[in-house]
């Protein structure tokens, strides 16, 4: 009898999970579940940078197994493409508003100078990057400190030479910082004073101006106060920095304090500390201070009872102001969440400026499916030191989609809910119906119900974004779950519903796995917290590689 043509019933093909496992990226996640290993390292590099936070501990792993992850990706990179991991640098400091990454990636190149000699020029590239990458006066010490923890290079203070590509890139960068900005950063705190900078690089002054400030930043009592000749000459070269150390020689906060503290530009850090938590002292403060200072206090500065009315007007007023702040997402809720809820007119200034900040941020046509990650692993806070969760940065890149998309929302965890939420509402609103039903779903990671339902409700959508850590539970994961995996799904949803749909994986961990092989031409991967990477998908749909705008910024 022949083996088609009988009467015992053939057991059915499952083909998208037979193309799901059997794919060559195919590997497992923490979960145990099935996940994809990237075959584009830049890629890689790209989704673990956007969403690194360095010497901090994740869910899955310690802070020194995960930077362990990042070095290892930084290090295979500067063999295949070494510029590209200053490129990323370069990317990371000036369009994801990263800190401290960016130091990381140009410290580590900065170690293997003989990779990055300009072929055609013979120059360094490092020398050529710094600038670029070192965009805060503290980011020099910041370096300085990088490369002589356990660095090749050895202790500064040995005598040791510091590579003099990075030498003279920082004799470049130290241009670009006034006295304002160097003095605010002098601070005694931390292993490299900028004294130790100026001693180590060397830079050329262009000025007497700039030559009396290195001269002051080596030895802060070159000039005395107290000798009328000596305190007319620092007046003449120095004037905020003049201004600062005169007021800080007044005990009370007189108006010749104020008078003083304006001329100086005092930093809110230093007023505050010097004296006290007192509304005329944030009153004195405010116009000098940055937005993102403003954002972290004003729980500090309503309690000392400065008016709503001034705050909701410094936060929203100007929306070019807002723009140029660069804040990431999340910052607008966290002071949102911070406050509570009496004081509304500062919580709508809040909302108007998270709306604000993406207004420049392209509309997506077509319809728009986004799934959220609610699970337990997503309850990390993104440091010691933050109150924010992985789960609330979702939230945010969450509200920011439906605004960009007129999307519908899916969170997920041990079942799904759709949100009804809205793109004619504030961010923060939606923000908010999210957070209230942070524990709705249960802890686990189906990721795959989502695109289930959807196919069951013959849910016809043209993208589909996930947010997610991306360690989502399968068939054969450690819970022992005979559950499809979400590249199955995904398959069935373009066999039955749209074979044209595209799917964004937008990591937001960077454990170095994903839902989805790099190899699918329907398929994004990207990582970060940031509106730019709204932006990125923007360039990508328009069928361009959006790295190449890491390339060529």
């Amino acid at each position: 009898m022949g083996k088609i043509n009988s009467q015992q019933k053939r057991k059915a093909v499952n083909l998208p999970r037979m193309e799901a496992r059997t794919h060559p990226q195919a590997t497992k996640n923490f979960e145990g579940g099935l996940a994809y290993d990237y075959s584009n390292l830049e890629l890689k590099l790209f989704s673990q940078v956007a969403s690194a936070l360095i010497g901090e501990d994740s869910f899955y792993q310690s802070a020194q197994d995960k930077d362990a992850e990042l070095y290892r990706t930084i290090h295979a990179m500067m063999e295949e493409n070494p510029e590209f991991v200053l490129q990323m640098a370069k990317f990371a400091r000036n369009k994801l508003n990263l800190r401290t990454v960016p130091i990381v990636l140009l410290g580590e190149a900065a170690k293997r100078p003989e990779l990055y000699v300009d072929e055609c020029s013979g120059q360094s590239m490092i020398r050529r990057y710094i600038p670029a990458i070192v965009r805060r006066a503290d980011e020099i010490t910041e370096i300085l400190a990088y490369l002589a923890d356990g660095s090749s290079f050895g202790d500064w203070s040995k005598g040791n030479m510091l590579p003099n590509a990075v030498r003279r890139g920082l004799q470049a960068a130290i241009h670009n910082f006034d006295e304002y900005q160097l003095s605010k950063y002098d601070r005694d705190s931390g292993s490299f004073k900028m004294r130790d900078a100026i001693r180590l690089i060397h830079p050329k002054p262009m000025d007497k101006s700039e030559s009396a400030l290195y001269k002051y930043l080596i030895e802060p009592d070159f000039w005395n106060l107290d000798v009328a000749e000596e305190a007319e000459e620092m007046e003449d070269l120095l004037p905020k920095t003049y201004h600062k150390k005169m007021m800080l020689k007044k005990e009370k906060f007189t108006p010749a304090a104020i008078a003083h503290m304006d001329q100086g530009h005092v930093t809110w850090e230093v007023a505050t500390t010097h004296f006290g938590n007192k509304k005329e002292v944030w009153e004195a403060c405010l116009p000098n201070m940055g937005y993102m200072a403003v954002l972290r206090n004003l729980r500090n500065m309503l309690q000392a009872g400065i008016s709503e009315t001034h705050l909701a007007d410094l936060i929203a007023d100007d929306p070019e102001r807002v723009k140029k702040s660069r804040q990431l997402p999340f910052r607008f809720f966290s002071a949102s969440k911070v406050i509570g809820n009496e004081y509304t007119e500062v919580q709508d200034a809040l909302a108007r400026a998270f709306d604000i900040s993406v207004e420049n941020v392209p509309l997506k046509t077509g319809k728009t499916l986004v799934a959220i990650d609610f699970s337990a692993s997503m309850e990390q806070p993104i440091s010691k030191k933050s109150s924010v969760s992985i789960k609330e940065v979702g939230m945010c890149m969450g509200a920011i989609a439906v605004k960009l998309t007129h999307g519908a929302v899916c969170i997920f965890g041990n079942d799904i809910k759709w949100e009804p939420l809205r793109s004619t509402d504030s961010m923060v609103t939606n923000v908010n119906l999210l957070y209230q039903d942070r524990r709705a779903v249960g802890q686990a990671t189906y990721a795959h119900l989502v695109l289930d339902d959807a196919i069951r409700k013959s849910l016809f959508f043209d993208r589909i974004i996930l947010l997610s850590d991306m360690q989502c539970y399968s068939e054969g994961s450690m819970y022992g779950c005979d559950y499809r995996s979400l590249r199955e799904s995904l398959l069935r949803y373009r066999r039955d519903i749209n074979p044209r749909a595209t799917f964004i994986s937008v990591d937001l961990e960077g454990y170095g796995t994903v839902q989805m092989p790099d190899d699918d031409p329907q398929v994004m991967l990207v990582g970060g917290w940031n509106d730019a990477i709204y932006r990125l998908i923007d360039v990508w749909e328009n069928g361009e590689d959006y790295l190449e705008e890491v390339r060529s910024l």
